[in-house]
């Protein structure tokens, strides 16, 4: 249906052209009844020019996520890294007796779940930031390390809801193996950070 056609109910009422027929936005326009309720279906011709508007947009949103530039991926990808690092420096202070323990198997579940997205950060090649391009050059390996910090997590996760917190804790170590990455695939990786 072309733009003309939605526009011609206005003529009917007074409106001599299509550029007079958009000065006329609430004149109502009336449709048979389609089988629906009883009566006539009652439109706005503004609504149907919004839903018409809406309609030719879709094509630019379908190809938005083509659209994004590295540093909007770059930025993403140090967002989730950020928030591994805070959820570990969580862990580490209930581990040190520093905090209560009462939101440990949060912050387990918490680390698992952003551990799970955390290689699809890198996926889109985006040079830059705190990555390496060893990343990418070096792909088996990196991928291979960020499942197994997925899967140990994952795994440490369950047990702390199926066993306990302290249950889920005693494999920390063995599932946090951050710096042996860090030192590799990380530029000016920092052990305090």
């Amino acid at each position: 249906m072309s733009i003309y056609e939605l526009l011609d109910p206005l003529r009917e009422h007074g409106a001599e052209s299509h550029e007079q027929q958009l000065l006329v936005p609430h004149v109502m326009v009336t449709y048979p009844n389609r089988g629906g309720y009883p009566g006539e279906c009652v439109m706005r011709f503004g609504k149907k020019l919004v839903c018409l508007a809406a309609f030719m947009m879709v094509p630019a949103f379908a190809t938005a996520p083509a659209q994004y530039g590295d540093k909007d991926v770059i930025e993403y990808r140090k967002h989730i890294m950020s928030a591994l690092n805070e959820q570990s420096k969580a862990i580490g202070q209930i581990l040190a007796g520093t905090v209560p323990d009462d939101n440990a198997v949060a912050h387990l579940e918490s680390l698992a779940l952003t551990a799970s997205v955390a290689l699809k950060a890198f996926e889109p090649k985006a040079e830059g930031g705190e990555a390496n391009p060893e990343v990418w050059s070096n792909w088996a390996d990196f991928s291979k390390r960020m499942n197994e910090l997925a899967s140990k997590t994952a795994d440490m996760a369950k047990v702390a809801r199926e066993k306990g917190k302290d249950a889920g804790m005693q494999s920390i170590a063995d599932a946090l193996t951050c710096k042996s990455c860090h030192d590799v695939y990380r530029s000016g990786f920092d052990a305090d950070e």
